[in-house]
């Protein structure tokens, strides 16, 4: 007889799980890299965000779900409530961002745009 296989529930993450697992995985990059500038894209709850150790955050998304604005412009914080599109257009194209977090729901062509604008200014020139 077969073995029974482990129950599903297990093996899935809540979404508070998931946040702190991130939160954790950023700081450490973060940390290892001496991060001075982060940017997320797709903030929602802000539950990564906010949690992220880096002196300047910046955070887009369409529409926030938590009191953002509570946040906005202290301890280093900068949200913008917009699509990410606007933002990148509205911002100077030399700015430079030391880790960037894709979160929520993206679709790929966004997300290929996004990283092709900002490798070039990610990897060093030889």
């Amino acid at each position: 007889m077969a073995p029974t296989p482990p129950e599903l529930s297990l093996v899935t993450t809540t979404a508070d799980s998931s946040a702190l697992f991130s939160v954790r995985r950023l700081n450490r990059l973060a940390e290892a890299l001496s991060c001075r500038t982060y940017l997320e894209i797709g903030v929602f709850k802000g539950e990564t965000f906010l949690d992220v150790n880096v002196a300047n955050r910046v955070g887009v998304d369409p529409e926030f779900s938590f009191a953002w604005s509570s946040h906005h412009g202290k301890d280093g914080i900068q949200l913008h409530q917009c699509p990410s599109d606007t933002f990148f257009g509205s911002i100077d194209p030399a700015t430079t961002y030391d880790l960037i977090f894709v979160d929520g729901c993206i679709i790929l062509s966004k997300l290929i745009a996004i990283s092709c604008m900002h490798c070039v200014t990610v990897i060093p020139a030889r």
